[in-house]
């Protein structure tokens, strides 16, 4: 037998990078053929794509609800969706080239956790318009108003523990298409404000209930920060703390309504947007139209100034406030107390200890 030679891997490396260097030239030459008008380099006619150097694939339609990402499920009105079903059987009876219909989606918009869709037959070239399949909130300035389910999902999910992260997991969970989650934080400004407006014009009416003939009621005060690393216990709002909000709630008829509230924030989009672009004179708080600032991004949050808002709330009903309960190195009561004696003149507001800090700080 002759004795074969091994190639050397030299030779190897060469050999596979003529291989390469030919398939990828392939597509090149085939797009050059047929960008001369079905004529390749060398003047032969390419009739078929047996012609080519590699076959072709057919481009398969590809389906409207995976092109645009959705999933099977959708969340539809029922009256909406039989309105639409049947406008295209009545529209579709008045043509006489088609005489059996069949229908499937022919658009779909994705609008929140609701769609719009139209109708199209596929024995003809009848489509529908396209029908808004949820109910929607009329607004007075132009612009698409929203959708009822996107709101009142939002506000739910404002209501609860549970985070837009979790809920477009949840509803991919369904094949539902989870809403984009800048949108759901664009809308929940909205949201948020109109549930602010709401309390507030709800703890009035309970203060006041609350209070009595003698217009005299007893709370119990405390603040939540938006973060739990509080290393100093002599001093509130630490410079990692940029919310706070405080409630203030009633003891006297035992259901323990909410009846003011007061809330500090640091944070403003609107403004580090407004200053990344080179507006200068957006300065925060209150420097510019939309700024929801109401404390500096240098100052600490004062429980102190938290405590005078919501005695001016209770002061501003008429209330008066006999006992105030909070935290034993809180300076709420303190505010409490200076707004409730400036606006009426009353008598001292009295400090109770809470029985839970209170038990904590003992030393046994």
């Amino acid at each position: 037998m002759p004795a074969t030679r091994k190639r050397s891997r030299k030779h190897q490396f060469q050999s596979g990078n003529q291989k390469r260097t030919e398939w990828t030239a392939r597509p090149a030459a085939a797009a050059a053929a047929a960008a001369a008008g079905g004529r390749g380099g060398d003047g032969d006619g390419v009739d078929s794509p047996a012609d080519f150097p590699y076959n072709l694939r057919d481009r398969k339609p590809a389906d409207q609800s995976q092109k645009s990402g959705l999933g099977k499920m959708r969340l539809v009105h029922v009256d909406k969706n039989c309105d639409m079903w049947n406008f295209a059987i009545e529209e579709h009876l008045k043509l006489d080239n088609c005489s059996r219909p069949k229908f499937q989606p022919a658009k779909e918009e994705k609008r929140g956790v609701v769609v719009a869709q139209s109708l199209r037959c596929v024995n003809c070239s009848f489509v529908t318009p396209l029908f808004k399949l949820y109910e929607q909130i009329r607004k007075p300035v132009r612009g698409r108003s929203a959708a009822v389910q996107n709101l009142e999902l939002n506000a739910a999910v404002t209501s609860t523990s549970t985070g837009f992260k979790k809920l477009r997991f949840l509803l991919a969970a369904f094949d539902l298409s989870p809403p984009s989650e800048s949108g759901m934080h664009q809308m929940s400004q909205t949201v948020c404000d109109k549930i602010a407006q709401l309390s507030s014009h709800n703890m009035n009416p309970k203060l006041l209930l609350a209070s009595g003939l003698e217009k005299n009621i007893h709370i119990s005060v405390d603040t939540w920060y938006n973060t739990s690393g509080i290393r100093n216990s002599r001093r509130t709002g630490p410079p990692v703390a940029t919310q706070s909000t405080t409630l203030a709630m009633e003891k006297q008829t035992g259901k323990n309504y909410i009846v003011s509230a007061s809330t500090q924030n640091k944070l403003c989009p609107k403004g580090v947007l407004l200053r990344s672009k080179g507006d200068q004179t957006a300065t925060c708080p209150g420097g510019h139209t939309g700024c929801i600032t109401n404390v500096d991004k240098l100052e600490s949050l004062s429980e102190y100034e938290s405590g005078r808002e919501i005695g001016r709330n209770i002061a501003g009903a008429g209330v008066t406030v006999a006992y105030c309960t909070t935290d034993g190195d809180s300076r709420l009561h303190k505010g409490v107390a200076q707004s409730i004696q400036e606006a009426n003149a009353s008598p001292q507001v009295k400090c109770l200890a809470d029985l839970l800090h209170l038990s904590q700080t003992q030393v046994k």
